[in-house]
């Protein structure tokens, strides 16, 4: 499960890494959290970012209110799950990053969040679907799940992430999906971080500073 990742680039940046021609409201975060409105590039227009909910509304919910669960759509998931084999089918969207966090269980109460990110927290893609839900009050608003998949390389559930060749076959579906699957990237960086990322109001540079990983006593 991936449940926290960065977007630490300039706003310049990400407009001449994804040839973006239509302005957006960015303003960098360390601390990404389901429920957050992050930039997100969809399918329907590649050269437009719009800063979409992370996270999805349940079908069976009455009242419609964004869930802090279902953020992520495991590849296999894709594969058996309606709802998410027509998303993957027709509302495919890109998410720049420029770090997520995988938490290691260290025991059965403690986990220690892992950040990784690329040489110079380069900006990378992120591959994710995304669905557009009506609320009670007939709001329409858009959301996004990230993809993710036990990465061989890397040894962990992380998201699935796409080189810049790529980045356009994912969103026209024009090549085979299961070539795209494969992380690609071999350099990624990885070191503990403070498990304070966990507190969704924090948000600063502090926060992915490498912090020594605690024991079990907290020592």
């Amino acid at each position: 499960m991936i449940d926290r990742y960065i977007i630490s680039a300039e706003k310049e940046t990400i407009e001449q890494r994804y040839n973006i021609t239509q302005d957006f409201d960015f303003n960098a975060t360390f601390n990404a959290t389901p429920t957050d409105q992050l930039p997100v590039i969809f399918n329907k227009d590649p050269k437009m970012i719009l800063n979409t909910y992370w996270g999805q509304t349940p079908d069976w919910s009455n009242n419609k209110k964004l869930s802090t669960k279902l953020f992520n759509a495991p590849v296999n998931e894709t594969r058996t799950k309606k709802s998410l084999a027509i998303g993957l089918e027709n509302r495919r969207c890109l998410v720049p990053a420029t770090g997520f966090v995988v938490w290691n269980k260290v025991g059965k109460k403690t986990a220690v969040p892992y950040l990784y990110h690329l040489p110079d927290f380069e900006i990378f893609t992120m591959a994710g679907i995304w669905e557009n839900f009506t609320d009670i009050d007939d709001d329409g608003y858009l959301t996004f799940k990230l993809i993710t998949r036990t990465d061989e390389k890397l040894q962990v559930i992380a998201p699935l992430m796409l080189i810049p060749e790529d980045e356009l076959d994912w969103l026209s579906g024009n090549q085979d999906t299961e070539s795209i699957l494969i992380n690609k990237r071999d350099d990624f960086n990885t070191y503990s971080i403070s498990p304070i990322i966990h507190k969704t109001q924090k948000d600063n540079k502090e926060l992915i500073k490498h912090t020594p990983p605690v024991d079990q006593k907290g020592n």
